[in-house]
């Protein structure tokens, strides 16, 4: 039985491999070496010399780009370090988390300073004391600050 249709292209194999070495995706292969897609894929899955020319490419351009990195790794590229550090050494980043209770966050609060206990004392001479800066700034004619200091209702202590 004979075979009709259009008789085989041949594909330059050297090509698609040097292709595959530089890092070419399987669509560009095909533009460039004006393979039909459909065909080229065909070709991937049927044609073992076609495949293996694509793998041999591909694992030239990985040898290739993990000697650069170790180049640059070696050269004193911190940030390559870290990296092969991390993909051929197993290191990771270490994140240091903590459960912290309310008790333990007041703690520190009361020891860093930033917050104080307040006592009915306090609160009512810091409002004598506004109420002296508001009555001072009306004799002056400052209407800016408008109308005084209004009493202060419920207020929580802290024991």
């Amino acid at each position: 039985m004979s075979k009709n249709g259009r008789p085989r292209k041949e594909v330059d194999l050297a090509l698609v491999e040097d292709l595959a070495r530089i890092g070419c995706t399987d669509e560009d292969i095909s533009e460039i070496a004006r393979i039909h897609p459909s065909n080229f894929y065909r070709r991937k899955k049927k044609e073992e010399e076609f495949c293996e020319a694509l793998k041999k490419g591909r694992a030239n351009m990985r040898m290739s780009l993990r000697r650069a990195q170790f180049k640059a790794a070696e050269d004193g590229n911190v940030t390559m370090l870290i990296w092969l550090g991390k993909q051929f050494l197993g290191q990771t980043d270490r994140l240091d988390v903590s459960i912290v209770s309310d008790e333990s966050i007041r703690a520190e609060i009361l020891r860093r300073g930033v917050g104080r206990i307040v006592n009915d004392d306090i609160l009512r001479a810091e409002l004598a004391m506004l109420e002296a800066e508001h009555a001072a700034a009306q004799d002056t004619g400052n209407p800016s600050l408008g109308p005084g200091p209004q009493p202060r209702q419920a207020i929580t202590t802290l024991s």
